[in-house]
């Protein structure tokens, strides 16, 4: 279940931006769960980022630089998750995990926000 942990919002330019911090995982967790709940996550990004090469493939030739970067951040942080699991497991111990993301609108290349171009619509 994802929980909202907080929501604001502040006023940039005369422009309301939103902005949110959400809990994704939040628990103690033996290995077999965390290796479940972690690997999934790392798992459908990779695939994420797959899908944008493919894409970048077909459109314009070459797959794009930025997935195939964050494709290998994410296998290194897949072994080193790997690493810690193992170890936890050999030694009996449990994982405490807690993970947030925090979203912010970003502005586009034209420098507008989401709400900016709606209200230009």
């Amino acid at each position: 279940m994802i929980e909202q942990h907080k929501h604001s919002s502040i006023v940039v330019g005369g422009l309301e931006q939103n902005k949110g911090e959400y809990r994704l995982i939040n628990g103690v967790f033996d290995p077999a769960q965390a290796t479940d709940v972690l690997m999934t996550l790392i798992d459908d990004k990779i695939r994420f980022h797959q899908r944008n090469n493919l894409t970048s493939q077909e459109r314009f030739g070459e797959p794009d630089a930025a997935s195939t970067r964050r494709i290998d951040e994410l296998r290194l942080t897949k072994d080193n998750l790997a690493a810690l699991i193992a170890e936890a497991a050999s030694s009996g111990q449990k994982l405490a995990i807690n993970c947030a993301i925090e979203i912010n609108l970003a502005a586009d290349a034209s420098g507008e926000t989401g709400a900016a171009r709606r209200q230009a619509l």
